[in-house]
């Protein structure tokens, strides 16, 4: 099981700011490398995907981070196919940092 709040030093306020706001911009921006995938604009989609990569290190998600990872090197090799395929397993990983991250705030933050 991933500790996606290891990185956090035992700030769960920090840490339920933070996962809260990448649960929020989460699908944005996968759209948004769908997008420049789509469009060939293989600068954006390395962009967005080492953004990607950086959210999954915050979050201690090492599937998600090599997944970003692959796709921001094929799209920075130019390698568009390769980015490409690897978008589907890039979303299925982030799908699930999403739900993880969910799943790991408390019930109510007393808001």
């Amino acid at each position: 099981m991933t500790d996606y709040k290891l990185n956090f030093s035992d700030d769960e306020e920090l840490f339920e700011i933070a996962a809260e706001e990448m649960v929020k911009l989460m699908p944005k921006r996968i759209g948004e490398l769908r997008a420049a995938l789509d469009a060939d604009d293989l600068p954006t989609a390395d962009r967005i995907a080492h953004t990607l990569k950086g959210n999954a290190a915050q979050f201690n998600d090492p599937e998600a981070f090599e997944r970003a990872r692959s796709v921001m090197q094929a799209a920075r090799e130019g390698d568009a196919a390769t980015a490409n395929a690897g978008f589907a397993a890039l979303e299925v990983s982030f799908l699930a940092l999403q739900a993880g991250l969910t799943a790991a705030k408390p019930a109510s933050s007393g808001q």
